[in-house]
């Protein structure tokens, strides 16, 4: 059931789709609000300035579900036209910032505002919520716009079940509450040198090789600042990237650099010394196999 103020209610009867509006919040996850209106001016409510664009948002039909099924919203994001200067999201260009995931997982809002005069600061009669969710899967971005699938929070009950499973290798994620372990704790500052590419990056690092195996990089400075790139290999001082990065690093660049784990009861004693919370059993024995 949709909640409608009494305000709202009551004005119903008198109002046509001129007084009719798209608000739209996007929260990404660095904090960054983007707020957006369907309307083909600027709206001022609750004290927030939602603005028609660049970037642009048009959204596909809402629908609602019943019980735990996941509704989905297809969203389509727009940069500014290609005379004027594109959308940057920190120092990123707009398309390519989604394309590199910077949005996954941003939480997205979808309002309904109805109003005399939206763009003039007509009476507001209230809002309607359309959809509440988190950005999901990309499913296409070209040079002037990407289509994003948003999902229902409902899809936070998407969970494994039951939580718990007999299993060898730990059940908690690095870092997490269970695990205990605080990333900062194991923040390693390093600065890349030459010979770095795309799916590379020479460093200054002197840990053990593997140290950083299935962890993850956090630029500081140079052009791929405030990005973060999971690693799939760390030999000899060189971290090899799990996918390429958006751009290629320069000698003198910075970054933070995180351990991974494998989830071994070895690893979580010997590298992390936490194997108090190790919460696997590598001792339960194997089901058999029938032949």
């Amino acid at each position: 059931m949709k909640y409608a103020p009494p305000a709202l209610i009551a004005a119903l009867p008198t109002l046509t789709e001129a007084n009719v509006a798209d608000l739209i919040t996007v929260t990404l996850p660095s904090g960054m609000v983007i707020r957006a209106t369907s309307y083909d001016g600027p709206i001022t409510y609750n004290g927030n300035v939602y603005l028609p664009g660049p970037p642009y948002f048009k959204r596909g039909k809402a629908s609602t579900k019943l019980g735990f099924e996941v509704a989905t919203l297809d969203m389509t994001i727009g940069d500014a036209p290609s005379e004027l200067p594109p959308v940057l999201i920190g120092t990123i260009p707009l398309l390519q910032s989604i394309r590199v995931g910077v949005w996954q997982q941003a939480s997205i809002v979808v309002d309904k505002l109805f109003m005399q005069d939206p763009g003039n600061g007509g009476t507001a009669y209230g809002t309607i919520n359309v959809f509440t969710g988190v950005l999901g899967n990309v499913t296409s971005v070209d040079r002037v716009h990407a289509v994003v699938v948003c999902k229902a929070l409902t899809i936070l009950f998407d969970q494994q079940f039951p939580r718990n499973i007999i299993q060898p290798g730990c059940r908690w994620t690095l870092f997490s509450p269970g695990c205990t372990l605080h990333q900062s704790s194991f923040a390693v500052s390093a600065t890349v040198v030459a010979g770095s590419t795309q799916n590379k990056i020479a460093s200054t690092l002197s840990n053990p090789d593997g140290y950083f195996n299935q962890g993850q990089v956090v630029f500081t400075s140079g052009p791929n600042v405030g990005l973060t790139y999971y690693v799939d290999n760390y030999v000899n001082e060189f971290i090899y990237m799990a996918v390429p990065m958006l751009f290629a690093p320069n000698g003198g660049d910075t970054f933070t650099a995180y351990p991974g784990c494998d989830k071994t009861q070895a690893t979580c004693s010997a590298k992390f010394n936490n194997l108090i919370n190790f919460s696997g059993l590598p001792y339960v024995p194997a089901p058999e196999t029938a032949y």
